[in-house]
């Protein structure tokens, strides 16, 4: 059975915003945006944070156009993911509501974000080894929540919560 076409336009939204998400997350002070306690940067601020090629390896594609006119559609693009996503005070409140239900998964997506770069050691351990501990779980475990974490607030952001209510980043 074919989905129809609302369907479709809300998987591609949701991927559009996950896509979003994982770039604010990269952005100075991403988790502190999505929970709306500093106000969100234009999206020509965001996009300007980082260099061109950041954009493909976050899956955002756009044409062959020069610089400014790539910079330029993708600006209009992030604006409208925004807002057929609910808008700003929809995105931060549902984060907010996500974190408060989902504290353990919360802070140590926070940790991870925060702490753990490529190449990062301390003591002969990477970060995401001491993270790891401090967790009790596995590296992959971390790795794994830390993938996935952009497409599940996406997902609580355009659907509400669905299934089971202690269902964090598994």
């Amino acid at each position: 059975m074919r989905p129809d076409d609302a369907q479709l336009t809300g998987y591609k939204l949701l991927d559009d915003l996950e896509r979003v998400i994982r770039l604010i997350l990269l952005y100075p002070q991403g988790l502190s945006i999505l929970l709306g306690y500093v106000s969100p940067p234009s999206s020509l601020e965001l996009l300007s944070a980082f260099p061109p090629k950041a954009f493909d390896s976050l899956g955002i594609h756009c044409s062959q156009r020069p610089y400014e006119e790539r910079i330029t559609e993708m600006s209009a693009w992030i604006d409208d993911v925004i807002r057929q996503s609910g808008g700003w005070e929809h995105i931060c409140q549902s984060v907010r509501d996500w974190k408060r239900m989902h504290l353990g998964d919360w802070d140590m997506m926070a940790d991870h974000i925060r702490a753990v770069r490529p190449r990062q050691r301390w003591l002969n351990r990477t970060a995401l080894q001491q993270l790891a501990d401090v967790y009790r779980v596995d590296c992959r475990t971390i790795q794994r929540k830390r993938r996935a974490f952009p497409g599940i607030l996406a997902e609580f952001i355009l659907f509400g919560q669905r299934g089971d209510a202690d269902e964090g980043c598994n």
